[in-house]
């Protein structure tokens, strides 16, 4: 139930903004699949960022979500006794994702996307041509594994921008699921990607859920909205200071609680 017209009115624009096209989507990997894509955030605008994680019911079931935390007295999570978790998060073009399955979607569309079969060494694949900016978002991993690995191509590289990586998810379950970040070699950014570069919004602005969508930064005033889609990268944004920081070039990882939630 939705009670007085000021609620009606941040409801209706809520679904306006979840049906956009310029929606901000994050890069989802499930067991198996690769996605090749080139970093846009350089090792020092990296936003390491605490999420509560939470049960939510929403018109598609009950879903543990991400909720941002802005680790102040306004966050109604902590004042719940909810803990946190450390997540990651960067810039990318994603070239592509390669997926063990044709398009589900062709099963009830039949105008969506047919995916090019192709064979990665003994493995066949369905590519699903993206050449979009997408958020990679990730946990510190177990033991910080995932975490240590940016930082390590940061002190080798020098910067993320030089080269495509791949990313790798195998396992289907959180208890079995790791991941791998795979550098290629170094090759020059396009010409496109350079003014893709310049058009992103403020990345710690995406991760606190100020903006969702490519549309909010063409100089328009929008209010804050809440999210449910899981494929959406965007949380709930609680009032109050942003407490996003950046993970610095050269930083080693702290003795915090390790996070369980190292999945996308």
């Amino acid at each position: 139930m939705i009670k007085g017209i000021g609620a009606i009115k941040k409801k209706t624009e809520e679904a306006i903004a979840n049906a956009s096209k310029n929606r901000i989507f994050q890069i989802r990997l499930r067991d198996g699949e690769q996605a090749l894509l080139r970093f846009l955030t350089e090792p020092d605008s990296v936003i390491s960022a605490e999420f509560h994680t939470v049960k939510e019911i929403t018109p598609r079931g009950e879903w543990r979500v991400k909720r941002y935390c802005s680790q102040d007295s306004s966050c109604k999570y902590c004042a719940e006794g909810s803990t946190t978790g450390e997540l990651i998060f960067l810039w990318t073009y994603c070239h592509y994702i390669l997926h063990k399955q044709q398009n589900p979607r062709l099963d009830t569309d039949p105008d969506a996307p047919k995916w090019k079969r192709v064979k990665v060494g003994e493995q066949i694949y369905f590519q699903e041509e993206v050449n979009a900016p997408r958020i990679f978002r990730t946990g510190p991993g177990k033991g910080y594994t995932y975490k240590t690995t940016l930082i390590n191509y940061a002190n080798e590289y020098g910067t993320y921008l030089d080269r495509d990586y791949k990313w790798i998810r195998e396992g289907a379950q959180k208890e079995n699921t790791a991941y791998t970040l795979m550098p290629k070699d170094p090759k020059p950014m396009t010409e496109e990607i350079k003014k893709i570069i310049k058009t992103l919004p403020d990345l710690a602005k995406v991760v606190s859920g100020e903006i969702i969508s490519f549309d909010q930064v063409r100089g328009e005033e929008t209010e804050e909205v809440e999210e449910l889609d899981e494929d959406n990268v965007v949380e709930v944004k609680e009032e109050g200071k942003s407490s996003s920081k950046p993970l610095k070039h050269g930083e080693e990882p702290t003795a915090e609680e390790e996070s369980d939630e190292d999945l996308f």
